[in-house]
Order: C-alpha cells, then structure tokens, then sequence
C-alpha cells in the first residue's frame, strides 16, 4: 500500500494506543511497528489484562488509508516494575520476551512475563549455538532406516534419521 499508508496507519494505531490509557501513562513508538505502553500505578495484574484486552480491540478495528482499509493485529508483552526487572532495559527486554511467547500462541494476544520464559529463551538460544557448533564439526550423522511392511516383509519406503554425536 506504500509508505504515506504505512505511516497513516502508524499514526492511527498510536493514537488509538493513546486513547486506551489515561493521562499519567506513556505510549511511544519503539521501533518500526513496535509500540510501548508504559502503564503507571496498577493496583492488580488483572487490570493489565484488562488493558490488554481493549488495545487488542481497538487495534484490530480497520483502518481507512487510501484505496482501501488496512487491518492489523498485535501481540503484547506485560512485564512489571519491579517484579520483572529492575531498570528501563531489562523492562523492556522482559516485555519482549513475553511478547515472542504471545507471538508463539497465536494472533491478538498477551503475555505476562514469568522468569522460567527467559530461562526458555536462553535454553533455545544455547542449543541453537550448540547445533550451528556441531553442523560446522561435523558431529551430525545421516542414518537410512527402512520402513518395512509387517505383513508381508516388502520394503515400502525408508526414514532419514540425523543423530548428533554429541561430545
């Protein structure tokens, strides 16, 4: 749709983010289409969710850019101050991390941050350095596996299995 449509949208969406909180809050756009919504003085998580719930809303609704209308959805991370970290970085770095784990559970969701999703996360990310490490030392090894009728002995097909010989 181009990029006055893309940037109408972007206004639009912060605007409404505007909207769904009160004045001692803070919305700010983060980074090309990531927005944060810095809520003061909750008494309950649940209020969170309930917030939550209604930016979802309002960001789903179309909106008009020209020739047409643009419809969005958003995934949200809640991390809390200071529950979930204790400055400004990590703060957002915990809500990322909720954020990908709302990603992970489908379209138009929220997250809490819990601390076992960063532990997650860091799990993830060593086992991926470990197989990127074990593909370059060639500890992977390719094994055929035939699949082998039962009934009548006939083979009809195989497996490729990978083992990694993990030192």
């Amino acid at each position: 749709m181009g990029h006055a449509a893309g940037d109408m949208l972007l206004v639009e969406l912060a605007r409404r983010l505007r909207d769904m909180v009160r004045d001692v809050d803070v919305v700010c756009r983060q980074s090309g289409d990531e927005f944060l919504v810095l809520v003061r003085h909750v008494e309950h998580w649940e209020a969170l969710g309930e917030i939550s719930d209604r930016i979802l809303k309002a960001v789903e609704t179309p909106v008009a850019v020209p020739n047409g209308s643009a419809r969005v959805s958003a995934s949200i991370g809640i991390a809390r101050f200071p529950d979930d970290a204790e400055d400004f970085e990590a703060l957002v770095k915990s809500a990322d991390i909720a954020m990908y784990q709302a990603k992970s559970l489908g379209r138009a969701r929220y997250s809490f941050f819990y601390s076992e999703l960063n532990e997650q996360l860091l799990a993830h990310l060593e086992l991926e350095k470990q197989l990127a490490q074990a593909i370059r030392q060639g500890e992977l090894v390719l094994h055929y596996q035939p699949k082998v009728d039962a009934q009548t002995g006939a083979l009809v097909g195989l497996e490729a299995l990978v083992r990694w010989n993990h030192p």
